[in-house]
């Protein structure tokens, strides 16, 4: 299976992801999120985004806003890449209490570039952890990266990326600390990705 690494720059925010595959993935029940998040871990009530073009539609919670999507070029080619905005001024959204959560979509992403890709921004980080995911019936992965500095990735993040059309798609969540990561940021995640839906 294919290693994604993607850099994006979108409303503040500088994304760097890392993968490789293993192992499996252990399961958190969406109940933790109102426990974690104060959000319902019922999806019904969640607003619904769907783009014909790239041909899916997935769910996001209430509160949180999708920026307008933008295509961009990058190590993956044309990508088209969306945001979703957790609670908060337009300006300084409150990070935190909710979590800053993107969707990219690689049409035309091949293996190799990819990568190629990953061990450039793969050495330096703090710590990688990567286990094997299923989304959508798809066979993907999931990866928990830690800081990397020497490519401008201040942050924590959870990633997952799975083939996708001809190309690949990556989710992805940001978290402040490891322990968010493990605790908040995998049961978030994987409450959005059981809503996900190729058209």
């Amino acid at each position: 299976l294919v290693v994604v690494v993607v850099g994006a720059a979108i409303g503040g925010y500088i994304l760097f992801f890392v993968q490789k595959q293993s192992g499996t993935s252990p399961s958190f029940p969406s109940e933790k999120l109102k426990e974690v998040l104060g959000i319902q871990s019922s999806t019904k009530n969640w607003q619904n985004y769907t783009n014909s073009g790239a041909g899916l539609s997935i769910k996001y919670p209430e509160g949180y806003t999708a920026k307008d999507e933008v295509s961009s070029s990058g190590p993956l080619g044309q990508t088209l890449q969306v945001l979703f905005r957790p609670p908060g001024p337009e300006d300084k959204p409150d990070l935190w209490k909710g979590l800053p959560f993107i969707m990219l979509v690689a049409p035309e992403a091949g293996s190799g570039d990819i990568k190629k890709e990953v061990e450039r921004q793969k050495q330096g980080a703090e710590y990688y952890e990567e286990t094997s995911k299923i989304v959508a019936g798809v066979s993907g992965i999931e990866a928990k990266v830690g800081p990397n500095p020497k490519v401008g990735n201040l942050q924590h993040t959870l990633f997952v990326a799975i083939p996708y059309k001809n190309g690949r798609i990556v989710f992805v969540v940001f978290a402040k600390d490891r322990n968010q990561l493990e605790k908040e940021a995998v049961p978030f995640l994987d409450t959005i990705l059981s809503t996900f839906k190729p058209e």
